[in-house]
């Protein structure tokens, strides 16, 4: 019963909502739409605001207070939503959700969840696709070192749905 499904994002870029580059309109043709989640539960991080800030704060305000599911990405660099290798954000503790000004990938602008929220999730499922990522997500699953190098070890995710080209120094 997909009436009773929230879908919740973990980052966003700043651009508009019907950008090929949108997390929303990714989440919206490929998921929400076709398992006909009612469109007033698909709730949009507004990323292309002015004030990043101010729709961080309110996108907080609004984010219910555990996630079920979080499904994430990791990046070529370790990433994980928009959080990147060296982000003031990686330690932080109290905002559940912040504004990212200088992504070192484009666009720079950005939203994401913090580490508290990907910490209270339920489930945490980790994609990595492609050799590109073989990398980081072999250092992300790594036994020791640095708990936030690469920012995907900060999840405690469970499950990780890996390519056999990701795959490779696991």
């Amino acid at each position: 019963d997909w009436s009773r499904v929230d879908v919740w994002f973990c980052d966003e870029r700043a651009v508009p909502p019907d950008d090929d580059a949108s997390n929303y309109r990714l989440a919206l043709e490929t998921l929400a739409a076709p398992a006909g989640v009612p469109l007033a539960h698909v709730h949009r991080m507004s990323a292309e605001s002015a004030d990043l800030d101010a729709a961080a704060r309110a996108y907080d305000d609004a984010l219910a207070p555990a996630m079920d599911v979080a499904i994430l990405g990791i990046g070529e660099d370790g990433h994980v939503a928009s959080l990147f290798p060296g982000s003031p954000w990686l330690g932080e503790r109290t905002r559940r959700v912040a504004p990212v000004l200088d992504a070192p990938k484009p666009p720079p602008r950005r939203m994401t969840v913090t580490p508290p929220v990907l910490e209270r999730a339920a489930r945490v499922l980790v994609l990595a696709v492609g050799e590109g990522k073989a990398d980081a997500t072999a250092a992300a699953l790594a036994a020791s070192g640095d708990p936030r190098r690469p920012p995907a070890r900060l999840v405690r995710a469970r499950e990780w749905f890996v390519d056999r080209a990701a795959a490779r120094g696991i």
